[in-house]
């Protein structure tokens, strides 16, 4: 959703202050709460080499991430397919017997991983890259014919960094997309624990193998990306895209097409 907040007419530029947030389309969820961060004085040197400058905060990737927190969306389980072709490793008991020497009384049993954001993300614009810091949680389960038997939950936050670029979509609006380039989870912590003594930097492995098979899960729940305002017979060309001081900023030049 685009709400336009103020516009300011100069001798040089017209400088438009457009809100754009993502919504939930439940009415009784609540809206992200917080107010949009002030954007920096804009250089004004830039605005000959472009018809449009546009500055973007953080404000519509953390009302994005607040509508998926609160859907319990930023959740995946993490099974034995997810790691099988990346890396070999077995995600069983057994591979855990080192690190959690309670889990003996289930030999040769498969288990699960639980990866869960625990709280809001924070998000920020620098070196040409989005970078998100999420505190997580990795619960880890065994397989039983009874059912899944919770064994013990390692905390850490992630740290992941995410190109960004801005191309047409299939309808010609013009979108901004990111796409996860490495993510890492340092330092981990027992949570909590159902089998005794966890050796948490055992299992540290595990986490960047599951990290690795999540990148490509995440890059395709976000491949739509977020759409910039459009206006019909308008089609921006020399499109760029910058990320600098928590600002993304995006450069453009039009071509006006009325029709007839």
């Amino acid at each position: 959703r685009y709400d336009f907040l103020d516009i300011q007419t100069k001798s040089d530029h017209i400088a438009v202050t457009i809100r754009g947030s993502v919504n939930d389309t439940d009415a009784k969820r609540p809206s992200y709460p917080a107010p949009p961060p002030d954007l920096p004085a804009s250089n004004a040197s830039i605005y000959g080499e472009h018809h449009i400058t546009m500055q973007l905060s953080t404000y519509s990737l953390d009302s994005a991430m607040y509508v998926f927190y609160n859907r319990g969306l930023l959740s995946y389980e993490v099974t034995q397919k997810d790691l099988d072709s990346k890396t070999g490793f077995l995600l069983n008991t057994d591979t855990f017997l080192l690190a959690a020497p309670g889990l003996k009384q289930w030999p040769d049993h498969n288990m699960t991983i639980v990866a869960s954001v625990s709280q809001l993300p924070k998000t920020a614009f620098a070196q040409e890259q989005v970078f998100a810091e999420i505190p997580a949680l990795y619960a880890f389960y065994v397989v039983t014919e009874a059912g899944k038997v919770p064994v013990f939950n390692i905390t850490g936050p992630i740290a992941a960094a995410a190109s960004v670029s801005v191309s047409l979509d299939k309808a010609g609006q013009q979108t901004i997309h990111a796409s996860v380039t490495n993510a890492t989870c340092t330092p981990l912590l027992v949570n909590a624990t159902a089998v005794g003594p966890v050796h948490f930097e055992l299992v540290s492995g595990v986490i960047e193998y599951s990290l690795d098979a999540l990148i490509p899960i995440v890059n395709y729940l976000i491949a739509e990306g977020v759409p910039l305002p459009g206006y019909q017979g308008v089609e921006a060309t020399k499109t760029g895209v910058s990320a600098a001081d928590n600002v993304l900023s995006v450069v453009s030049d039009i071509k006006y097409s009325p029709s007839i």
